[in-house]
């Protein structure tokens, strides 16, 4: 009986040393890793700067959280990609279906300013030209969960056909993304809420993908959309050489299967105003 509880008491102490070693790995190095030595890293490699302002793991509740990112290229002032927040719970599942698994994931303030050139390129893809190559392997598994955009903005513009779109206010809700199933409470719906070039879209939506109905509802709101903002995208040889007006557009759209039958409907409210063609 002493030898069991001896056995017993050592493999307790062995246990508490291997799991505060572990604790101490996640908590203090990754932290490091993320913070300090992979922004050197980029720079030496790639010319970016990266910047990263705090990086918080707790591994007993598997929450992660990185404040105040943002990549900038060489040469330029204003970062390609920044956000102020970003927080996320994983789960353990992740090391038993060798899969990135994330319960829950929130972005605050994500901004990207992406451009493309003339030769077809976004200055994003100029960052990790050097030393690219192509690998052929497994693919990539993972399950991203209860996705959360908030207070997001994005600007994009084209060489090639001038045009340049501006958004802000964005606030998206994704249910799920995910390459394998996995068994996470999914507890947004899908929406999206946003200004783009002064114009307010919004859409949200219900789905249940795993009824037997297949049930899904998507609503589209669109205010004061101005038709003058597709002219750089009509063709050098079209018949429409200047288009104007403001476009005002709400909808709902239902699919569902009835007795083994898919049915799809739709409704639309559309107003046209101050409504301009040249030819």
């Amino acid at each position: 009986m002493n030898r069991v509880l001896v056995f017993l008491r050592e493999f307790l102490l062995v246990f508490a040393l291997i799991f505060a070693a572990c604790y101490e790995t996640v908590f203090f190095g990754v932290p490091y890793v993320l913070s300090t030595y992979l922004p050197q890293k980029i720079y030496d490699e790639y010319g970016v700067t990266m910047k990263v302002g705090g990086v918080r793991i707790d591994p007993l509740s598997a929450y992660a959280e990185v404040k105040d990112f943002s990549m900038t290229h060489k040469g330029e002032k204003m970062p390609i990609l920044s956000f102020a927040d970003l927080k996320f719970d994983f789960s353990y599942y992740s090391a038993t279906k060798r899969a990135a698994i994330i319960d829950k994931i929130e972005l605050n303030g994500f901004f990207a300013n992406l451009k493309r050139d003339g030769e077809k390129k976004f200055n994003i893809e100029k960052i990790f030209l050097k030393n690219k190559t192509e690998k052929s392997g497994e693919p990539l598994y993972f399950s991203i969960n209860n996705i959360k955009i908030t207070n997001s903005a994005l600007e994009l513009s084209d060489e090639i056909t001038g045009a340049k779109v501006y958004t802000k206010n964005l606030n998206i809700n994704i249910p799920f993304v995910s390459t394998i199933p996995s068994d996470t409470e999914i507890f947004i719906t899908p929406g999206f809420d946003g200004v783009i070039n002064g114009t307010k879209l919004k859409f949200s939506g219900k789905t249940r993908p795993f009824a037997k109905d297949l049930k899904s509802e998507l609503f589209l709101s669109l205010s004061c959309f101005d038709l003058a903002q597709i002219e750089p995208f009509l063709p050098k040889n079209a018949a429409i050489d200047k288009i104007g007006g403001k476009v005002d557009l709400g909808g709902a759209v239902l699919f569902e299967k009835k007795d083994a039958h898919p049915l799809l409907s739709l409704k639309t409210d559309i107003n046209v105003s101050d409504l301009s063609v040249r030819a």
